[in-house]
Parts: C-alpha cells; sequence; structure tokens
C-alpha cells in the first residue's frame, strides 16, 4: 500500500470529520462554536437566565420601543440608547425578510459609513443576546 498524490498516507476517505467545519453534514454546530459562545458568555462574566421560550423579533420590537422610551424618559447613558437603536433597526429590517447578515452589514454602514466586519459581527451578538435573554449585556 502506497502514499496517495498528497503524501499523506491516508486512503482519502473523504467521510473523516474535519474539526473545524462549522457544521456537519446534519447542520449540527460544533463544539468550536459552542466553544466560542461559552467563552463569551464568560467574557462578560454573567450568568443571565435564557427565557424558555425565544420571542421572535415582532414580539421584541415593541419591547424595544418601550425600551427606548423608557430610557429617554430617564435620560439613560447614549451608549445604552445606542444599542437600543441598532436593535431597533435590526428587528425593522429583520421583520422585512432581509436576512441577518445584510442586516448587520446595513447597520454598521447607517453608523459607520462603512462596512467592518467586526461590528457587524458586534450586532449580530447584540441581538442574539437580546433575544435570548430579553435585555442588553451589563456594561462593564
Amino acid at each position: 500500500m502506497g502514499l496517495d498524490e498528497g503524501g499523506s498516507g491516508s486512503d482519502g476517505d473523504s467521510d473523516v470529520a474535519d474539526s473545524s467545519r462549522k457544521e456537519d453534514g446534519q447542520g449540527n454546530i460544533s463544539e468550536r462554536e459552542k466553544d466560542d459562545m461559552d467563552d463569551f458568555m464568560d467574557a462578560i462574566r454573567l450568568d443571565p437566565k435564557a427565557k424558555e421560550d425565544i420571542c421572535l423579533w415582532e414580539e421584541l420590537r415593541e419591547q424595544l420601543k418601550s425600551d427606548l422610551q423608557e430610557g429617554h424618559k430617564k435620560n439613560e447613558a447614549s451608549t445604552r440608547l445606542n444599542k437600543l437603536m441598532i436593535l431597533w433597526n435590526f428587528t425593522t429590517l429583520h421583520n422585512k425578510e432581509v436576512k441577518r447578515m445584510a442586516t448587520s452589514e446595513e447597520i454598521a454602514w447607517q453608523f459607520h459609513e462603512g462596512v467592518g466586519s467586526y461590528f457587524t459581527r458586534q450586532i449580530r451578538v447584540l441581538a442574539h443576546h437580546y433575544q435570548l435573554f430579553e435585555q442588553l449585556p451589563e456594561e462593564r
């Protein structure tokens, strides 16, 4: 039995799992992605309780509206109000059937007149957190 053309010595079986893939063939999330989310939760040093039923963005839009109104009345920090406005824009675009990637890129363009991949990822993380916990992450 000789080496294959790549010199790896493997028999060329393509069914071997690749640990760097995001999903397996059945749509399951990889361990690496789960670890990334665990690291994120550790980084914000919170142990928030996720809601049993995850609300749809149509329902969360009303909650965002009341959070924004309450934030204006209480003269909350501009960073908190900006995050709520970003989420408001996210829900508006998402409810119009715009995909999450395109939605976050559009919001990044609105705020920074350009697309930055870091900011778009932060928008999606913020939206994911708000949808799971129905609140903004705690400020550090």
